[in-house]
């Protein structure tokens, strides 16, 4: 169990490397939106390279594994938390967003 939830480089390689053939229905695109589905897919990746434990990521490490502005990438989280789908907690000093995704099954078909 790591003891320091952030993600690693070496993580963040095989998130690159590996995720993909993602298919998310019609329905979550809708609520959500594409930038939403995107990072929710990514928060999802993220909190299983975690233990199912939320994760700690930053703006920066977001942007450059998914092409989002910082402002898309602010606009999805609010998406996302207003929707149900995911918890932000601030914790540490200096202070640094934690993130947890609530899966549902029926939404998602990461396989």
């Amino acid at each position: 169990m790591k003891l320091d939830n952030r993600i690693t480089e070496s993580e963040r390689f095989g998130f690159q490397k590996n995720f993909q053939g993602v298919r998310i229905p019609r329905e979550t695109l809708k609520k959500y939106g594409v930038n939403g589905a995107i990072l929710w897919c990514v928060f999802s990746y993220y909190q299983t390279a975690c233990g199912e434990d939320d994760f700690c990521i930053t703006q920066e490490q977001i942007k450059k594994d998914t092409g989002l502005s910082v402002y898309a990438i602010t606009k999805a989280v609010k998406l996302l938390k207003n929707g149900g789908s995911l918890i932000v907690k601030q914790k540490g000093f200096p202070s640094q967003n934690y993130y947890k995704i609530i899966r549902e099954e029926k939404e998602f078909d990461l396989n």
